[in-house]
């Protein structure tokens, strides 16, 4: 699936799995049909992983949702990338934004990236690099958003292995 280019939002289901998946430059919110009420989810691509899934993301902002596992993640070069992960999710970095979920087994390397990060690695059992961002993360929170003066935040769990990067972190 290559949506290399595009700028219209997309709603993308690789959860067969064994499939490659490029996305574009889309920003916006996918409504999601869903009984009871749709669901928005503040984002130009919203993809749903499956098992040995290849995903680039592209220069749009990206909802992906890998919590069937096993699926490799390239973070794009701009723009915003939001991941849900699930067990034995590779994760590598880019200059976009992340805001990374992990699970264990998770390998999330932020090597060269550029872009902030918010990983929350409290699943435990993960291996994380740190990049090379600087600059401000923001946390939302109920009460108002807090801001923290680092290039990269992580929060971490029981046997994580953690290298920090060439960036600013709080850890």
């Amino acid at each position: 699936i290559n949506l290399t280019g595009g700028t219209g939002t997309a709603l993308v289901d690789a959860t067969a799995g064994g499939e490659t998946v490029t996305l574009g430059g889309a920003t916006g919110s996918v409504m999601i049909p869903a009984f009871g009420g749709n669901i928005t989810i503040p984002a130009g691509t919203v993809l749903f992983t499956g098992k040995n899934d290849v995903v680039n993301t592209g220069t749009g902002t990206a909802y992906i949702n890998a919590a069937g596992g096993g699926a490799t993640i390239n973070i794009g070069s701009a723009g915003a990338d939001t991941i849900l992960s699930g067990a034995g999710v590779m994760i590598a970095g880019g200059a976009a934004n992340a805001t990374i979920t992990g699970a264990a087994g998770d390998t999330i390397n932020l090597t060269g990236g550029k872009g902030t990060a918010l990983v929350d690695a409290t699943a435990g059992g993960e291996a994380v690099t740190l990049g090379g961002a600087t600059g401000s993360v923001v946390i939302p929170a109920f009460g108002g958003n807090i801001t923290i003066p680092a290039g990269s935040v992580l929060f971490t769990g029981k046997n994580d292995v953690v290298n920090t990067g060439t960036g600013t972190a709080y850890i």
